[in-house]
């Protein structure tokens, strides 16, 4: 229930302000300053071929949310 809550905490350890996700949980993110950018993509599943970060939310040592961070090169 809280899940974007964690989520935008670990996503600030990890000094990232911004990523692109679904549009539900980009509203909840914005809320916890996380906003919306083509720097970083936030999926649920870890693309193979590029380099990803796993960002997860543990509660109670149960993985509650797992997600992958990735950077967007722009040219």
């Amino acid at each position: 229930m809280h899940i974007a809550k964690e989520l935008a905490f670990e996503l600030h350890k990890k000094n990232i302000n911004c990523v692109t996700t679904n549009k539900k949980m980009s509203l909840r993110l914005e809320f916890y300053g996380i906003q919306k950018c083509e720097k970083f993509t936030l999926q649920k599943t870890s693309v193979s071929d590029l380099d990803s970060e796993s960002v997860t939310v543990s509660y109670k040592n149960k993985i509650l949310y797992q997600a992958y961070v990735t950077k967007i090169n722009n040219k």
